[in-house]
């Protein structure tokens, strides 16, 4: 069962990672046509949604380690 559970846990860690991937193309297009605020407003979304997800798996991480595994 615990396998399991890791086993969804790192598909939705995968998922989450593909969120993240049309804000870098939206960096890249606002680098691209020095567009600063597309670059500054992205980036800054890329970095708290980049904040709650390692909180997320750090939490996760601590929690299975002591070894509590809910859902």
């Amino acid at each position: 069962m615990k396998e399991i559970v890791v086993a969804i846990f790192g598909l939705g860690l995968g998922c989450d990672a593909l969120l993240f991937v049309p804000h870098v193309v939206a960096i890249g297009h606002g680098l691209y046509q020095h567009d600063l605020s597309l670059i500054l407003g992205m980036a800054a979304a890329l970095l708290t949604c980049g904040s709650v997800t390692m909180l997320k798996v750090s939490y996760r991480v601590r929690r299975v380690r002591v070894g509590v595994v809910t859902g």
